[in-house]
């Protein structure tokens, strides 16, 4: 992790855990070109960005029960390098009058140049047929554009 020690399952990218925290699991990606394993939203600290803290990543919430025991999200990974840099030195240049420079912004998705991630928790459908993955989550990665990469799940 770029900032302090991973500690929780909720604290991953689509973290989850059962009730107790016993099982915990996340979504950990890496594109052969970022420095460090991608484990966590990237994001600014109240001093870096100008609208305040934020995070730089693109994610999705598209579903989920109230009780939690079904979630599904989408979450976009770069094939270039994430630019980290890029983004504190671009939020730190700007005034609170400006609007804040975004991931996209940098031209990283350009050319559908990015994976997609959906990590699910089981639905009832696992459950009633007593699936082997019931009680884990399921991870549908695809590639966007015409390159072939290779992504580390």
């Amino acid at each position: 992790a770029r900032s302090r020690a991973y500690r929780w399952g909720e604290d991953g990218i689509a973290g989850m855990s059962d009730a107790e925290q016993l099982l915990c699991l996340s979504l950990a990606l890496w594109n052969g070109r970022d420095p460090l394993l991608n484990e966590r939203l990237f994001g600014l600290i109240n001093s870096q960005g100008n609208h305040g803290e934020d995070v730089k990543e693109e994610y999705f919430y598209l579903d989920a029960t109230p009780s939690h025991a079904y979630l599904r999200m989408l979450y976009k990974y770069p094939q270039p390098a994430f630019p980290c840099e890029e983004l504190i030195k671009q939020n730190a240049r700007r005034g609170t009058q400006h609007p804040e420079y975004q991931l996209r912004d940098t031209g990283v998705f350009a050319e559908h140049r990015y994976f997609d991630a959906l990590p699910r928790a089981p639905d009832q459908h696992d459950q009633a047929a007593g699936s082997r993955s019931a009680s884990a989550s399921r991870r549908t990665i695809s590639r966007a554009g015409r390159d072939a990469r290779r992504l580390n799940v």
